[in-house]
């Protein structure tokens, strides 16, 4: 069974689907703790992410598919449409560290819904 580590998250080819722009955005969105809730499937291959944003707050889901062990990556703002976005990189950076013990503020939950599958 495929799981969110921090491994895998930190080896996610971010520069590939994320302009650098949102890369360093994204990294600064993170270290400005705006990712201010992490939601884990209680077996660890979803993460719902609240990140806020300039222009409000969004929904970032990170799943691992189960047959094949791809990350999907989604956000609710308008950019995430046609790109990767800087909330979902913040997002990832978060739960790394959350995976790494190195917060205590967020929660687990056992069922979620499943996300849909879109591909980064």
């Amino acid at each position: 069974m495929h799981s969110l580590t921090p491994q895998l998250l930190k080896n996610y080819p971010f520069s590939r689907y994320a302009d650098p722009k949102s890369i360093q955005r994204g990294q600064e969105y993170f270290k400005d703790g705006r990712v201010w809730e992490i939601i884990l499937t209680k077996n660890n291959s979803k993460a719902v992410c609240e990140v806020g944003g300039d222009s409000g707050e969004y929904t970032v889901e990170i799943e691992i598919a189960q047959k094949s062990g791809q990350l999907s990556f989604d956000c609710t703002c308008p950019y995430a449409v046609s790109h990767f976005c800087k909330h979902m990189v913040a997002s990832a950076l978060a739960v790394i560290a959350h995976l790494q013990g190195e917060d205590e503020e967020f929660e687990y939950e056992e069922d979620l819904l499943p996300v849909q599958d879109s591909q980064a």
